[in-house]
């Protein structure tokens, strides 16, 4: 055989290799269907859910202040600010378990009803925050007195609390998921279920801020906000899944 043949048959050898080879993988591989003895979830499916809620008084208190000032002399203006912001913030340090920083800074200009240039406006704000809410108060009092607005007052529930009582909500949520799951098993007969999917979402309605007239007593006076005003939140840990009917 000369090479010229002798190269065609091996070529035409390899390719019958080739698909003999192929041919085995797809006998193995087959439609693609779950290898034998696995249960198909397609079937026998039902949708439920399950939640478990909680009602908590408001343990945390966040507050928004602002230094606002007014002057044609832009240098000046900013002196007199930083100098405020200075003093604030020195002043906060004597009161522990408080949360006093400061955020946002900003200087625009002003104009009167015709558009012409009247001079300068400054604003600085302060977030303020923490369980304690005397001495919450009692700092927003003394920044009141030195020329600060309150400007939003919020309650909520403590992050360590919060996080407490999320993880004994999602286990009551679970147990009803479960029992409703049952609930449905024993009406239609079935011999049993396993749960397909389950999916968690936490849910936080309520929560507290100052009404209107409040806020604006707030921004007039050194008042207190009182413990009696910080409300409830209502902490809701919902379950959605499916489950699978078994039969004997």
């Amino acid at each position: 055989m000369n090479s010229g043949l002798w190269a065609r048959a091996w070529m035409i050898g390899l390719a019958a290799t080739a698909l003999t080879a192929l041919t085995a993988c797809n006998s193995s591989v087959g439609d693609g269907s779950a290898p034998a003895g696995t249960p198909s979830i397609d079937y026998d499916l039902v949708t439920l859910s399950g939640e478990a809620r909680q009602e908590i008084t408001n343990d945390w208190m966040s507050a928004l202040l602002a230094f606002e000032l007014r002057d044609p002399d832009p240098a000046r203006l900013g002196r007199v600010m930083n100098r405020k912001i200075e003093q604030a913030l020195a002043g906060a340090r004597a009161y522990s378990h408080v949360r006093f920083q400061s955020r946002n800074y900003q200087t625009v200009p002003e104009v009167d009803k015709d558009g012409a240039f009247i001079g300068w406006r400054a604003q600085a704000q302060f977030s303020l925050e923490g369980a304690d809410f005397e001495k919450n108060g009692a700092l927003i009092g003394a920044l009141q007195a030195e020329g600060m607005v309150v400007q939003r007052v919020d309650f909520t529930v403590s992050p360590d609390r919060r996080r407490e009582a999320e993880e004994a909500l999602t286990q009551s949520a679970i147990a009803a998921f479960r029992h409703r799951a049952e609930v449905v098993q024993q009406a239609l007969d079935a011999s049993g279920f396993r749960i397909v999917e389950m999916n968690l979402d936490d849910i936080r309605n309520g929560g507290g801020q100052l009404a209107e007239s409040r806020m604006m007593m707030l921004s007039k006076q050194s008042a207190v906000p009182l413990a009696s005003e910080s409300g409830v939140t209502e902490l809701v840990v919902r379950v959605n899944g499916r489950i699978q009917l078994t039969a004997d």
